[in-house]
């Protein structure tokens, strides 16, 4: 066998379980995978091309049973069965998982144009052992499962979403989003244990979601595993990264700060949160004037006068029922039938699962490798701050003059709302949003500690 060829020992099988793995394996597509749709053909999301190196040359013992006349590819059923032979032949154990999880990551690639990066197989030869890993009921309800899972690979802008939303939290406001996200993308990449050992940042990365976001970690694994990580990363370093908040129901992992419910605000209180004008804009939106929500997921900072907001948020300001919440999804047949999905109670509110304070008590007793260093870009807090404060101008609303400042200054990108005004000499300006930033900054590092869990490094 050449060196640049890889063996693959299936065991006894069947000769069409033995030509199944030998057209899967081999280079280019080993059968041509078309979906008939209207008199058109479709490739499938899952399709891929097999690079011509390495070659896979697959060994087996025995074949069991006799040759089927056809030459059509098994069933998925089928398929499933051989995959699990192979796994029970190996005893790979959460391999299995992994590899599913990989799978499903796999119309992400193609929807984006990134190829597929999967580590080299290290096969060994190996006789059945017992497959002590999954009881045979827990492979049956993954079995059933199957359908479910491939209809969540098809929803490829909403996995890439989810994923993007393990680095947004609910308590940071968009003039703090270059500050909270320069540890995952300038710290953690450049600790020397990580980067001298490849693989290791995506390693990192998948472990923190595991404590920050269980609901989507194995996705984060598939991800990892197949190469989609430094396109996710690239998206969230932005500040601005495209959502899909649908998603954020469907995986039970909330990404924007419009999914959270309002705040309680003193019975006389002459102020309301941004973040709460925002949010109830964008829930009434009785106009019709603002068709989406704000296109980051950093919430506005500070408070506002309740008398400068519109008529409808000062309405509806004191309620306590306004948020967002998953009613139903529906997907029409051919057949004029409707399936409907209505989701478990738990998912019905779309509310953070992330747990800050009790991140922080943990933080609090590891050593602490977080360097002394503010970043040295803004542009994930400017392009925030831009696009949230010009969701309410662009919208039509403007601004009230007494918060003129804070619209003018140059990261919220609202000084063409007021062009006829006169230049700003700096002596009735406010504080810089990047000099409160720092000093804001400061006190939210000194006072709560995040620090880089060095655990979490370790292989």
């Amino acid at each position: 066998m050449q060196s640049s060829s890889i063996e693959v020992y299936i065991g006894a099988v069947t000769e069409d379980a033995a030509r199944w793995w030998a057209a899967i394996l081999a280079p280019g597509q080993g059968w041509k995978a078309i979906i008939a749709e209207d008199g058109s053909q479709m490739i499938p999301p899952w399709l891929i091309c097999m690079p011509s190196t390495p070659k896979f040359v697959i060994r087996r013992t025995t074949t069991v049973g006799k040759a089927s006349a056809l030459l059509a590819p098994p069933s998925s059923n089928r398929a499933f069965e051989i995959l699990e032979d192979f796994y029970r032949l190996h005893s790979v154990g959460s391999q299995f998982l992994a590899a599913l999880a990989a799978a499903i990551t796999l119309p992400a690639h193609r929807f984006w144009g990134r190829p597929t990066r999967l580590p080299m197989p290290a096969m060994h030869r190996t006789q059945q052992r017992p497959f002590n890993d999954f009881d045979p009921q827990y492979i049956k309800d993954l079995k059933d499962q199957i359908p479910h899972y491939l209809t969540v690979g098809g929803d490829f802008i909403g996995i890439i979403s989810s994923l993007r939303g393990l680095f947004w939290e609910p308590r940071i406001t968009c003039n703090l989003a270059s500050a909270w996200l320069h540890p995952p993308n300038i710290e953690v990449p450049n600790l020397e244990d990580v980067k001298s050992v490849p693989g290791r940042f995506e390693e990192t990365t998948v472990r923190i979601c595991a404590i920050r976001r269980p609901e989507i970690a194995p996705l984060w694994l598939g991800a990892a595993i197949t190469g989609l990580t430094p396109l996710i990363m690239r998206e969230v370093k932005s500040g601005t990264p495209p959502l899909n908040r649908y998603a954020a129901a469907w995986f039970d992992s909330p990404q924007h700060f419009v999914e959270s419910p309002t705040h309680e605000s003193p019975a006389e209180s002459s102020f309301i949160r941004r973040s709460d004008v925002w949010r109830l804009t964008h829930i009434l939106n009785e106009d019709g004037g603002y068709p989406g929500a704000p296109l980051t997921p950093w919430e506005p900072f500070g408070k506002t006068r309740l008398q400068d907001t519109t008529l409808s948020v000062q309405i509806h300001q004191k309620c306590r029922d306004h948020r967002l919440t998953y009613v139903s999804w529906s997907w029409e047949l051919d057949d004029g039938t409707c399936l409907i999905d209505k989701p478990p109670e738990a998912l019905a509110s779309l509310t953070s699962s992330s747990n800050i304070e009790e991140d922080i008590s943990v933080a609090k007793k590891l050593p602490s490798v977080f360097r002394d260093s503010w970043p040295e870009s803004d542009t994930a807090s400017e392009q925030a701050t831009s696009c949230i404060f010009q969701y309410v101008t662009v919208g039509g609303e403007g601004f009230p003059p007494s918060e003129r400042d804070v619209y003018m200054h140059d990261w919220t990108g609202c000084r063409f709302a007021d062009s006829d005004s006169e230049p700003d000499d700096g002596a009735n300006s406010t504080p810089s949003l990047a000099a409160s930033k720092v000093e804001r900054l400061e006190g939210y590092c000194r006072d709560q500690e995040h620090v880089i869990d060095q655990t979490l490094l370790q292989s």
